[in-house]
């Protein structure tokens, strides 16, 4: 370790240096954020019935909830969300169903099991308990459009809370039936689809040193930092100076003080 004599020069000139790394430094990390609205449609569904427990329905046209009469019913439905970034902030997300036939509403349940739309049974789903109701689709008739606003489950799949094994569609407290075209239905318009709109903040990028928090060591950073502005063999890199060098004229230890930009004068 050596004494610097810089003099009130040279601490304006490292200053000045301090000064700019630092403005580059708060550039490069500035975070990166966008507002997007995506549509996206089933990546899977299927019809269960109680009536025929073990049979697959998963290429019926159909996705229907009834009850009473008509038998019990549920619908599964579910959505690929692969396409919005982990950690992002849903503003909004909607649960989208065209009625083909008859009338009625649903209750929206989260499915936290596993299926798959070619081998899914009634026995399959109903094993484990039905989990509390997240939202409902309203009443509507054959040829309407019935909405639900899901966001914050979606917010607890993108978050990881729950998995996102898809939603459960049950028919609501009226006895009765109400059927959804599935994403097997010939038009893709009347296809299960799920609006989401969300906010996301790309993580600073560890483009450089932080001056706070690195050691400049013999040519390379130590510490919470990347080894792109001082690597190996570069201790003349200017950015190397406010930390090898601007401790009050004392060179920090391992510091290389050979170069021009480090040396005193």
């Amino acid at each position: 370790m050596r004494i610097q004599h810089t003099g009130l020069k040279g601490v304006s000139f490292y200053g000045a240096i301090l000064a700019s790394t630092l403005g580059s430094i708060g550039a490069a990390q500035a975070q990166s954020c966008e507002s997007r609205c995506v549509t996206i449609a089933a990546s899977g569904d299927a019809l269960i019935r109680q009536s025929e427990p073990a049979k697959n329905f998963g290429a019926s046209q159909a996705l229907t909830t009834s009850s009473g009469a008509a038998g019990i019913r549920h619908a599964l439905v579910r959505f690929d969300l692969s396409g919005v970034p982990e950690g992002a902030d849903i503003v909004s997300a909607s649960l989208v169903l065209h009625g083909l036939l008859y009338s009625g509403g649903s209750n929206v349940h989260p499915v936290v099991t596993p299926w798959d739309q070619a081998t899914v049974t009634w026995l399959a789903m109903t094993a484990a308990p039905l989990l509390p109701a997240v939202a409902a689709l309203p009443s509507i008739n054959g040829g309407g459009v019935a909405s639900a606003d899901v966001r914050a489950t979606v917010q607890d799949w993108i978050d990881g809370a729950i998995p996102n094994d898809g939603l459960l569609l049950e028919r609501d407290a009226t006895a009765g039936q109400i059927v959804y075209a599935s994403s097997e239905t010939p038009s893709a318009s009347l296809r299960p689809q799920l609006n989401v709109c969300y906010e996301f903040c790309a993580p600073p990028p560890s483009t450089g040193p932080d001056a706070l928090n690195c050691v400049c060591n013999n040519g390379e950073w130590i510490g919470l930092c990347a080894d792109l502005d001082c690597s190996s063999g570069m201790a003349q890199d200017a950015i190397c100076v406010p930390v090898c060098g601007g401790k009050g004229g004392l060179w920090a230890t391992g510091c290389i003080d050979n170069s021009p930009l480090c040396s005193g004068n």
